[in-house]
């Protein structure tokens, strides 16, 4: 029998790969539900799950799963068992993962660095077929998929290098292309938060001044890339539109439906039946 381990492994080799509409399971999601089952015949597996995390965590998801419940036989409506599902399914994949990634602690991360260096070799590879796009989304669905991968690369990678800039190796290369990934994506929030990872780097980096100055150059390097004109148009193209971003942001992520809809501040309001957040049976206030 092929162990949970492996089964997630192959769930993270896939998952930069998406062949389905957001939303609906990918290859890589399988993977990730099989190997629950081998997982979940093992005991002390149940047992470690509820004490590697904080009991706040715990509680948090419980009650989801409640208010979700009591909307779906309050309203009737299935969409209200979509989110403790997914709540459900990711806390036990990242919990077997952290269980199993105690035990030869190395090794594993190794396997996963690797793992992470081919697919975005490859993801790379089919962004630079789509490089004439104005927001690049590789092999994703649209391009915050693909800035959010380039982001778990960096912040990987410079995790396992005890958060210094890596300056060697495939460590190297997955670093300066998750950094290409958040360049061609687009995202602004992606492109905002890089100025940390340098700040981290430096911070962390032994102090020596040819430590930092080659922590300073690797960070510095890759930003030549984003000097062509390809990138700086497109970059101030995105940024010319952040004061509308800011107006709007709100709105569009459902935050003024805390004032308006106040009954729902101390349970929760649960995921679905967006109709209920729509004025005179037309104009909704998620649009």
């Amino acid at each position: 029998m092929i162990s949970s381990l492996n089964l997630i492994l192959l769930g993270l080799l896939l998952s930069p790969f998406y062949f389905f509409s957001s939303g609906l399971p990918q290859f890589s999601d399988w993977f990730f539900l099989l190997s629950l089952y081998p997982a979940l015949l093992r005991k002390e597996y149940i047992h470690l799950v509820f004490n590697i995390w904080p009991k706040s965590l715990i509680f948090f998801i419980i009650w989801v799963c409640l208010v979700s419940i009591f909307h779906f036989f309050n309203l009737g409506s299935s969409q209200f068992l979509f989110a403790p599902a997914y709540y459900g399914f990711n806390f036990l994949i990242t919990s077997f993962l952290i269980i199993n990634l105690c035990r030869e602690t190395e090794i594993k991360l190794e396997k996963i660095k690797n793992i992470f260096f081919y697919n975005s070799i490859v993801v790379f590879l089919v962004a630079l077929s789509k490089i004439s796009l104005y927001r690049n989304e590789g092999t994703f669905n649209n391009p915050n998929q693909l800035a959010l991968f380039g982001l778990l690369l960096m912040t990987l990678i410079q995790f396992l290098n005890d958060y210094e800039i890596p300056r060697k190796g495939k460590d190297l290369i997955t670093y300066i292309i998750g950094l290409f990934f958040i360049l061609i994506s687009g995202s602004i929030g992606a492109i905002v938060a890089l100025p940390f990872y340098l700040l981290a780097g430096i911070s962390k980096s032994k102090q020596s001044f040819t430590s930092i100055f080659l922590t300073i150059i690797l960070s510095v390097s890759p930003l030549f890339i984003a000097s062509s004109p390809y990138f700086v148009s497109r970059v101030n193209d995105r940024f010319s539109y952040l004061d509308r971003k800011i107006e709007t942001f709100g709105k569009k992520r459902g935050y003024n439906r805390i004032k308006k809809f106040p009954e729902y501040i101390f349970l929760g309001s649960g995921e679905g039946a967006y109709e209920r957040f729509c004025f005179y049976g037309s104009v909704c206030d998620y649009e």
